[in-house]
């Protein structure tokens, strides 16, 4: 990867260099053309010819250097999708140097402190805005599509554990993501799209609370519910242990309408039951949780409606 990274770096690197000196209105061929020579070759502008280019090429390989430079691109709305649909992959991608540089570098973009040739005119809210209205067109567009669902997701719970994409103001588009993604895990046998789901949702429960009207928590929290009685033992596992480690992690329960008392009793009903049983078996202590949770675990179902998660029995 890093040395198809190196070469896309180098190609686009001499395509500016080539375009650099040309007369009339590259803008309308090239949107933004001054921009993206300076993203692709502020460092060559001493160059005499474009075969030299290479001697820069090689740090395209540092994962670092490259996020740094491409990630300003969100902010062009010519670009942005195409520019996101690709970062997916680096985002919620498998290697962990990648994901960490991508990641770094959006993290520094949202806080205005990425250093960039470019001036980034948009504030951090408005790249947010952004951001989830991409990952929304996405998930509409590339639905049950699970090459780009398995990354999407693991991109969408590394941003989440971000607190600036949890604010009030992103109500909508959260509550937009738990319906899609509940939509998108219906029937699924891809265990491990499933996983990544309840790694979001468990992401979704930190979702700052200001009323019941922009109520993100009782509509995750009773997802993982009904995901503890899951037909993979393995996903019933992982999401009893995200239940439990919300319910140590907060420092004030009554914020989610949990008596204070009932938090040890439902974190030690979590932890000694075994969620890797026989659903017939678990499934009172499931509805126990929930009842002290006081999540609503009923469906109203429509007739034509299919999208729903199925009902686990009382």
């Amino acid at each position: 990867m890093n040395k198809i990274r190196g070469a896309a770096g180098e190609a686009l690197q001499k395509f500016f260099f080539e375009l650099k000196n040309e007369s009339g209105d590259i803008n309308s061929i090239v949107p933004h053309f001054a921009d993206f020579k300076l993203i692709f070759n502020s460092n060559t502008d001493d160059l005499v010819d474009e075969e030299h280019i290479s001697i820069y090429s090689s740090e395209w390989l540092d994962p670092a250097y490259s996020f740094n430079k491409i990630i300003p691109i969100l902010n062009f709305k010519e670009y942005s999708l195409q520019m996101f649909e690709g970062l997916i992959i680096s985002f919620g991608g498998i290697t962990e140097d990648v994901t960490r540089c991508s990641l770094d570098a959006l993290s520094q973009l949202i806080s205005l402190t990425l250093k960039t040739p470019v001036n980034i005119t948009l504030s951090a809210n408005e790249t947010i805005d952004i951001i989830y209205n991409h990952i929304l067109d996405i998930l509409a567009k590339s639905a049950k599509k699970d090459r780009v669902m398995e990354p999407l997701f693991n991109t969408i719970s590394n941003l989440l554990i971000k607190s600036e994409f949890l604010k009030p103001k992103y109500f909508k588009f959260c509550e937009q993501i738990h319906k899609a993604i509940t939509v998108e895990i219906y029937d699924t046998n891809n265990i491990h799209k499933v996983l990544s789901a309840v790694e979001i949702f468990y992401n979704l429960l930190f979702f700052e609370r200001i009323d019941k009207d922009h109520d993100i928590y009782s509509k995750t929290m009773r997802s993982l519910l009904f995901l503890l009685c899951h037909k993979y033992p393995v996903v019933r596992k992982r999401a009893s242990e995200k239940i439990y480690l919300f319910l140590m992690s907060i420092d004030n329960s009554l914020i989610y309408d949990i008596e204070t008392d009932d938090v040890d009793e439902i974190s030690i009903l979590i932890s000694e039951t075994n969620w890797t049983e026989v659903i017939s078996s678990i499934r009172e202590n499931r509805n126990k949780v929930a009842k002290m949770l006081k999540i609503n675990m009923e469906i109203k179902k429509k007739e034509d409606d299919k999208t729903v998660i199925v009902d686990i029995k009382k």
